[in-house]
């Protein structure tokens, strides 16, 4: 196969690809861009429409347009692959999920987000639960800066986010950027010159006043462990529901399986485990090698 070396993030590319790129510059500029984001939503990847939209790697990193999703406002940069998605609004297996997180969330809940990136799902939260609040947690200052830019385009005052990360016990630890997907940043065990300050939730939340929880989200790429021993007084405090993310290979990275995860849960009081995806029951016997998929767990 013939493959062309792009100058944009050193990409190796397909001839085929490097031909489609020709085409789809047309789509960067507006109207074209404007007209193929309102044709191509929740169509998925077998589309053809779907064929045309520029890749998230050929805009230049400042590139962002404001739009509203969800009656949220956003900036979104078109280099990074959650912004991407959320401006054309394909059919996307992480927003996908995150509607059905949305579900939970009513007029006066109280919701943790854990690894809340550019802000999306902690402004949503907010939007739906205007009569309770929202506390999020974003360790990385790159995706705090742009989560802080969209909270000031709406006037949300039920949340707050704390540019902290959360894990088992306070530290200093070093952060690896992915520069394609900044959902996918994550604790980089080691040395490193990017750091990031890591706190538990179990101390964290003595200085923040709260007479329930009833939702946490986290998604941490394989610190997710981490965090829920971290947080092991407040979940059986409270026994809220839990989103969360479950990746083997992201877990072993920190020397953590699934099946621990589960099994901690339960210990703590949970007794539903449901994969989003799928509606399957999950437990802590189930079949965890080479598995990406958003979890539910409740204690009823």
């Amino acid at each position: 196969m013939l493959v062309v070396t792009t100058s944009i993030m050193k990409k190796e590319l397909p001839f085929k690809t490097i031909i489609f790129n020709f085409f789809r510059i047309l789509f960067k500029k507006y109207p074209f861009e404007k007209w193929l984001s309102l044709q191509v939503i929740d169509m998925d990847e077998k589309s053809r429409l779907y064929r045309l939209i520029p890749h998230s790697y050929t805009y230049q990193e400042n590139d962002y347009r404001i739009v509203t999703r969800h009656d949220v406002k956003l900036k979104l940069y078109l280099s990074d692959y959650l912004g991407h998605c959320l401006y054309f609004q394909y059919r996307n297996p992480e927003l996908e999920s995150y509607k059905k997180l949305f579900d939970h969330v009513r007029a006066t809940s109280i919701c943790i987000d854990v690894g809340s990136n550019i802000g999306y799902v902690a402004l949503v939260m907010a939007t739906i639960a205007r009569q309770g609040r929202v506390i999020g947690f974003e360790p990385d200052s790159s995706n705090y800066n742009r989560l802080m830019e969209n909270f000031e385009l709406n006037n949300l005052p039920n949340v707050q986010v704390y540019n902290l990360g959360l894990g088992e016990k306070c530290s200093i630890e070093g952060m690896e950027v992915n520069p394609e997907s900044t959902g996918r940043n994550k604790i980089m065990l080691g040395k490193s010159d990017n750091k990031v300050k890591i706190v538990s939730l179990d101390e964290q939340l003595k200085n923040i006043s709260l007479d329930v929880i009833n939702l946490i989200k986290i998604d941490v790429e394989g610190y997710e462990l981490k965090v829920l021993k971290g947080g092991k007084a407040t979940l059986t405090k409270y026994l809220p529901i839990i989103f969360i993310e479950i990746d083997d290979r992201n877990l072993a990275c920190y020397g953590d399986r699934p099946e621990e995860l589960v099994s901690l849960l339960s210990e703590i009081g949970y007794k539903n485990f449901i994969n989003v995806q799928t509606n399957q029951r999950i437990t802590a016997s189930s079949d965890f090698n080479n598995v990406h998929f958003d979890m539910i767990a409740s204690s009823i």
